[in-house]
């Protein structure tokens, strides 16, 4: 844990707040099985790290959970060795034979039914007949944000939430949204519709005073990360209320705009590089995975 945390004090000051994040927890979570007991660098072993994956298995982690462990320990015991913590030693390896694969999981799109169940709920609806300061209201109020967050997602081409999280007034130039990709640096470019920015809108009044176009990040808050993560679960766990209102039993999340958005296009026969790049995606086969059916709103 000691030469972890140097290795995530050195990515805080990097900005790699994510991956800092990433170590923490699988670091924690080894010396977790190990009985709360701290892990000398030379002590980690094959037989210790496939006890652990094992003991992850028997805990009922899905597969990427398991490989996600593994690849980020994997990550630090190269570090480790790459800083001559510990000698590296072609018999030892650690790693050997423990799963650090990604397994392909479900992509999740709505129908079109229950894209258009979503899109009438409109939570606003419900804010007409209630008092301003009561708790009805106020959980309508969440509720309609979380529908434009998401809608925002949706017409925004299929826009990641952290993208839309870190969105800033100075993206827009004219009619222009033009953003970096959190994940991949990649720009995306993409014309503001009037439902982009009817959503928009909604929201002046509450950023009137910050650079951002959401009243998600606050500058001069805590961390920018831990904002955001803190956001997106709030926002998934709204999504899932709005879902029960709307009828619609999948799993509805931040992703699932995405890769409806994704879907869409495959039935209007937009060719997948096109897509693949609205999507702001390196690879087309990242993009095929995406489709699932066909979704309209009207």
């Amino acid at each position: 844990m000691g030469y972890t945390e140097l290795l995530i004090a050195d990515m805080y000051r990097n900005g790699q707040e994510r991956t800092a994040n990433a170590y923490r927890t699988v670091a924690k979570g080894l010396v977790r099985f190990n009985k709360g007991e701290d892990i000398p660098l030379d002590q980690l072993n094959n037989t210790l790290i496939r006890s652990f994956e094992n003991y992850l298995k028997q805990n009922n982690k899905m597969p990427n959970t398991v490989s996600y462990y593994m690849r980020n320990l994997r990550a630090i015991y190269n570090k480790a060795v790459a800083d001559k913590r510990i000698p590296d030693t072609q018999q030892k390896k650690p790693f050997a034979n423990v799963y650090t694969g990604i397994a392909q999981t479900k992509k999740r799109a709505l129908s079109l039914e229950e894209l258009k169940r979503l899109h009438q709920l409109a939570p606003d609806r419900f804010l007409w007949n209630i008092g301003l300061n009561s708790k009805k209201y106020r959980k309508f109020e969440n509720l309609y944000r979380a529908w434009r967050l998401f809608f925002f997602c949706f017409y925004a081409r299929g826009m990641s939430f952290i993208d839309l999280a870190y969105l800033r007034k100075d993206n827009i130039k004219g009619d222009i949204l033009r953003y970096s990709r959190k994940k991949t640096g990649q720009v995306i470019e993409l014309t503001l519709t009037p439902e982009l920015k009817t959503i928009l809108e909604s929201f002046a009044k509450e950023v009137i005073n910050s650079v951002y176009l959401f009243p998600i990040i606050c500058p001069d808050g805590n961390s920018t990360r831990r904002q955001y993560e803190n956001a997106l679960r709030i926002q998934n766990v709204r999504l899932c209320k709005l879902a029960l209102m709307a009828g619609i039993k999948k799993k509805l999340s931040t992703h699932v705009a995405r890769h409806s958005w994704a879907t869409i296009g495959k039935k209007q026969n937009i060719p997948i590089r096109v897509l693949s790049e609205c999507l702001g995606h390196s690879s087309e086969k990242t993009t095929l995975i995406y489709w699932d059916c066909w979704i309209v709103l009207y």
